[in-house]
């Protein structure tokens, strides 16, 4: 076979001129080398900067190229517009569990966003989710600490944990970033401001400080008229001071709070709860608006906690029907699992079904998860106790008694006259100061 062989493997001599282009430009260019050699050498201090910086640019380069080859691909930021408009929405209409929902989507993509960390924040208030509110009134204050409203979502996020200490000092906050001279040279803060001093004013309501609430929520409707906070803070103190007990001026106050702010579910719940108040020492009392008023709120926001725990309070001491309660309070410990209220009076209708191993351990649930200022406390550890006595329980009768006897004597009036004579029964000795036990101070 022939096999043709490749050029630059062929046999052929080559030619050699005696002087060849390499050789001549090695010549040319060897004193060139030399001269900027030397060149380099006596100006090595000007020079070695620029080559310094060069080499690093390489380096630097070739770094960033190695890591984009060796890092992962971004995850793509999900786009909060759709939840956000959908939140809103359900907002509008009341709908404040689904909206929760649907911010609490949304927040993480929008960390400056204050109305909407406003709002949820707010929101989870209303659900009576207050210690997830603490978390997210500070997220809000981070969001932007240069707004009165962030402050002032704080002051009611701890007001609504009982702390006035810390809601008095995020009120003032607010109002300092939304003062007397800032609303003057822009009445838009006017609102902001109003709120801020009806957080004020809840705080001092939560002390007790009637008066200086009363006062400050005046001042608040002062700025703006329109103030649906002020003008609840305002019916709160009609509704509870000893001193005033105007129930009548409260419920306007409530009704046009409502009016203003519609999807303010807590502001409707109150509402309900004072029209009960004035129909149980009416001469003929007639419950139709207060439950009106409360389906009404349920049908949007089915887990309300205080909505459920009304409903089922009202059939079990009103209507006389624990197995209606039980339902509606079973519903608000599955919903909320941490409210202690629920659990209470679910073991009360349970009791009055005469199912006490259940009410035994829905009393038990309330101890747990009753607060420090949860003034019930007694009433749930004496509620216990008649559960063990159901079922025959002595021993256990008796340790329900001794933890809760230092919150019956703290609270005093009848419940103290009850314990005593449910410690006959119990065989349970009660001392006469009010030592509170680690065990019941662990439950509270």
């Amino acid at each position: 076979m022939y096999l043709r062989t490749p050029k630059r493997y062929s046999g052929r001599a080559r030619r050699h001129n005696l002087i060849s282009m390499r050789w001549a430009w090695l010549w040319l260019l060897t004193p060139l080398a030399a001269l900027g050699a030397a060149f380099l050498v006596q100006n090595r201090d000007q020079v070695r900067p620029v080559i310094d910086e060069w080499f690093e640019g390489v380096v630097s380069e070739v770094g960033e190229q190695v890591q984009q080859i060796n890092a992962p691909p971004p995850t793509a930021t999900p786009d909060p517009g759709p939840n956000l408009q959908r939140a809103q929405s359900s907002w509008g209409r009341g709908e404040i569990q689904g909206a929760v929902a649907l911010y609490a989507e949304a927040i993480p993509s929008l960390p400056n966003d204050i109305a909407s960390h406003y709002n949820y924040t707010l929101g989870l208030i209303m659900m009576d989710r207050d210690e997830d509110a603490l978390a997210a009134a500070e997220n809000a204050v981070t969001a932007n600490p240069f707004v009165a409203d962030a402050w002032t979502i704080r002051a009611m996020a701890y007001n609504a944990n009982d702390q006035p200490g810390p809601a008095i000092a995020s009120a003032q906050r607010a109002l300092e970033l939304a003062s007397e001279q800032r609303v003057a040279e822009n009445p838009a803060l006017a609102r902001a401001r109003a709120r801020a001093l009806a957080q004020l004013a809840n705080a001092y309501y939560n002390l007790e400080q009637y008066t200086r609430a009363l006062t400050t929520a005046e001042e608040a409707l002062e700025v703006d008229p329109d103030s649906a906070e002020a003008l609840y803070i305002r019916a709160l103190v009609q509704w509870y001071d000893p001193g005033v007990l105007d129930w009548d001026g409260a419920l306007a106050d409530m009704q046009a709070a409502y009016s203003l702010e519609p999807n303010y579910i807590y502001i409707g719940v109150d509402m309900a709860y004072l029209e009960s108040n004035r129909q149980t020492v009416a001469e003929q009392p007639n419950y139709d608006a207060a439950i009106e008023q409360i389906e009404t709120i349920l049908e949007l926001n089915p887990d309300h906690a205080r909505a459920l725990y009304w409903m089922g309070t009202h059939y079990l001491r009103i209507v006389g029907d624990p197995t209606q309660a039980a339902d509606y309070l079973s519903r608000c410990v599955r919903g909320n699992p941490a409210y202690a209220l629920c659990h209470y009076q679910l073991g009360r209708a349970q009791y009055a079904l005469e199912n006490y191993t259940d009410a035994q351990a829905s009393f038990d649930s309330a101890i747990q998860f009753a607060n420090a200022s949860d003034d019930l406390r007694a009433y749930y550890y004496w509620w216990a106790s008649n559960t063990s006595l159901a079922l025959l329980d002595q021993t256990q009768c008796a340790t329900y008694l001794r933890e809760g006897w230092p919150f019956a004597q703290q609270i005093g009036g009848t419940i103290v006259d009850d314990y005593g004579a449910q410690a006959g029964n119990c065989g349970a000795a009660l001392s006469a100061s009010p030592e509170i036990t680690p065990e019941a101070q662990g439950g509270a």
